[in-house]
């Protein structure tokens, strides 16, 4: 079982490495003469975008798909009957309002802060007093009631789990700001359409695919997803330190060349984070493990894009007001495909400078989030597949060998975490399990 959860992470890997094509929007306070014209060329590159995001998904999900329904035999899970109250109870009401609230209104603060309104404005402060409140009564009805919690102590309080919660989340906000502004940098700077940015962004998905695979297929033969853990961190902190070196004359060869490392880097550890909770928690567990993690990626992507959104205006005012003869405003809100027919071709090219320091603001934070991802990818604990796969395999012999009447004992682990089978014991129904393979069969009821 551990070892077959390596490979569909690798299978799963493919359809979210599928890029979108994203572009900035513009305002509408500002209106163009040929606006019903741009209108219809925005229609048009969207839909053949569609066009081609739908051919290439549905290949790579009908693929998943198939393997997942002929390789994956979920184990049956016991339904208990209880009251509508404890059913409502057990999803947490409580804790997860407080919980979305906090969220709503730390997203609010990052995306008024610096832009809509000033950092010291009475909104944005409000708004972040709230964040911690809220945060901190949701801790409270947490730890009060860890039997029902959205995310229960006992669990994300686990090393391993932490680990990679704290590894997750730095990664996840480091994919997403920079997937986000990748884009617009390829529309403003080099002035493509967002389809063909989209289609520039492919340098990075490729090999994401290409090294996500291959990880999951070493892990399967080695049993171990902590180095590639390790090398995702690394090389997306190179890689994103290599994109703060942009200029609006970087050359093909080179934006080329720092995706195919950050991808690399997407493809190593973006999804062992999942595999270590699985290969750690057992049961139902197992579950709720995977599902913090994915909470850690998606939210830290709402946090940090937010964030970037912030820097990137702010930095790109603050240049666009050393720049004479420009409205800055409109610049700024007629967003990156438009700057080209705005701004006088006198004054471009200092515009795209000023744009291109906005994005290496957030480039510089992706940067951050990578090298702090780090921290989580040590923390995570060292267990082989091979060996949990053992455990496994034994204690489920155990259980079936107590309606058989026998059991074949098993003797010390060696150097490959391998245990070797001896001569079989002959044992009663009614001996207790403690006398059958008591190491192996405690450890692993104690993880459940």
């Amino acid at each position: 079982m551990s070892e077959e959860r390596s490979g569909k992470v690798g299978q799963e890997g493919g359809p979210v490495a599928v890029p979108s094509t994203r572009t900035a929007g513009t305002s509408s306070e500002h209106e163009y003469p040929s606006l019903k014209s741009v209108a219809a060329g925005l229609i048009s590159v969207y839909l053949a975008a569609f066009i081609i995001s739908l051919y290439v998904n549905l290949p790579i999900g009908a693929v998943s798909f198939v393997l997942v329904i002929f390789a994956y035999h979920p184990q049956p899970i016991a339904k208990k009957e209880m009251p509508i109250t404890e059913k409502i109870a057990r999803l947490d009401p409580v804790g997860t309002i407080f919980f979305m609230a906090g969220t709503i209104c730390l997203l609010l603060a990052l995306q008024w802060g610096g832009s809509t309104y000033a950092w010291k404005n009475a909104r944005i402060i409000v708004l972040f007093i709230l964040t911690g409140i809220l945060l901190v009564a949701w801790l409270f009805v947490e730890s009060r009631n860890p039997g029902t919690a959205i995310v229960p102590p006992r669990i994300s309080l686990q090393r391993t789990v932490l680990s990679a919660m704290i590894n997750s989340f730095f990664i996840g906000g480091s994919f997403m700001t920079l997937i986000y502004y990748l884009p617009i940098w390829f529309q403003s700077i080099k002035g493509a359409n967002p389809l063909k940015s989209g289609v520039m962004t492919i340098a990075m998905i490729v090999p994401q695919v290409i090294a996500s695979v291959v990880g999951a297929k070493t892990v399967q033969v080695t049993g171990y997803y902590n180095p590639w853990i390790y090398a995702g961190s690394i090389l997306t902190s190179i890689g994103s330190g290599l994109f703060i070196t942009f200029t609006p004359t970087t050359a093909h060869p080179k934006w080329i060349g720092y995706q195919v490392i950050y991808g690399l880097g997407l493809g190593c550890g973006f999804q062992q984070g999942t595999l270590a909770v699985q290969n750690t928690l057992s049961g139902p567990d197992v579950n709720i493990g995977v599902s913090i993690i994915i909470l850690s990626l998606t939210l830290s992507g709402s946090i940090f894009v937010s964030v970037g959104q912030t820097l990137f205006s702010n930095t790109l005012a603050h240049h666009l007001s050393n720049i004479y003869g420009i409205d800055a405003e409109a610049i700024v809100n007629a967003g990156a495909t438009a700057i080209r027919d705005i701004v006088p071709a006198s004054k471009l090219s200092e515009v795209l400078v000023a744009y291109n320091a906005g994005i290496v603001a957030v480039f510089k934070l992706n940067t951050i989030l990578a090298c702090l991802s780090m921290i989580g990818a040590i923390g995570i604990e060292w267990k082989s597949l091979k060996r949990e796969k053992a455990i496994e395999d034994k204690t489920e012999k155990a259980e079936e060998g107590l309606g058989d009447k026998a059991i074949t004992r098993v003797g010390p682990t060696d150097r490959d975490g391998v245990t070797p089978l001896v001569a079989p014991t002959m044992v009663s129904e009614g001996d207790d399990e403690s006398e059958l393979d008591k190491e192996e069969y405690e450890e692993k009821q104690s993880r459940n």
